[in-house]
């Protein structure tokens, strides 16, 4: 089962099914350790599966965005010690930007990220009359990816995240390092620009492999002699791996 019912680029046949699976058994040979670390439960800001609030699982997509998940997990555990709770989003607000830059320090981009953080808990209760997003549960994809990209400097991936760790449903988000994955995998036209690439990627890749691979790769992206931009005469495996 797939979760997009279409691609833009109908008559790109890859990546296949086959190739999908052989690249997640690969790369979690390669990088489970780092994928494990990246995701260790003992310093979470919320246990395992306690997102049940759209907005909290929104903040966490957002904060998360452009950067790797540890270094959202220090931002957000240092909110826990400075406000009592990385959503306390009264005394966020009323902390005013300044503060909120200071919390959000420990995970780098705190200029950037805390106007992303203090732009989108304003325009929240300015549109619903306070911190909730609910509503989104009974939304569908397209409405949800829609109000997501409505607010500040929040795109597309925010959203499948957001599809992905609350609202329970499948899909494939492509950051920077997937897109240029994708790219050199020959997973994608070349000239796809990132939302048909992640249209495309989202329809090709099957949902049992879509959580694993999007770390994975990830990982990969920054980790990979080759496929991470460094000089390298070492071959990348997965491109070995593609060529058989």
């Amino acid at each position: 089962m797939r979760h997009s019912d279409s691609t833009p680029f109908a008559d790109f046949p890859r990546p296949t099914s086959q190739e999908c699976e052989a690249v997640h058994r690969l790369l979690f040979h390669l990088h489970g350790d780092a994928v494990r670390e990246d995701f260790s439960q003992n310093d979470e800001p919320v246990p395992e599966g306690q997102y049940t609030s759209v907005m909290d699982a929104l903040v966490v997509a957002a904060l998360s965005q452009a950067t790797s998940w540890s270094n959202a997990k220090r931002a957000m555990n240092n909110m826990k010690d400075v406000y009592g709770s990385t959503f306390a989003y009264d005394a966020i607000v009323k902390g005013g930007i300044c503060k909120l830059r200071d919390a959000l320090r420990p995970g780098g981009m705190q200029n950037r990220k805390s106007k992303i953080l203090m732009g989108l808990l304003q325009n929240v209760t300015t549109r619903h009359g306070r911190w909730d997003l609910q509503h989104l549960l009974g939304a569908s994809d397209a409405e949800v990816s829609k109000e997501v990209i409505s607010y500040w400097s929040l795109g597309p991936k925010c959203g499948h995240c957001l599809m992905s760790i609350c609202l329970k449903r499948n899909g494939f988000a492509v950051d920077t390092h997937i897109y240029r994955l994708s790219g050199l995998w020959g997973w994608r036209p070349q000239d796809a620009g990132v939302e048909s690439a992640q249209a495309h990627l989202d329809h090709r890749i099957p949902n049992d492999v879509k959580f694993p691979l999007h770390y994975e790769m990830i990982i990969h992206g920054r980790e990979c002699s080759v496929c991470s931009g460094k000089k390298s005469k070492s071959p990348c495996p997965v491109r070995a791996e593609l060529a058989r």
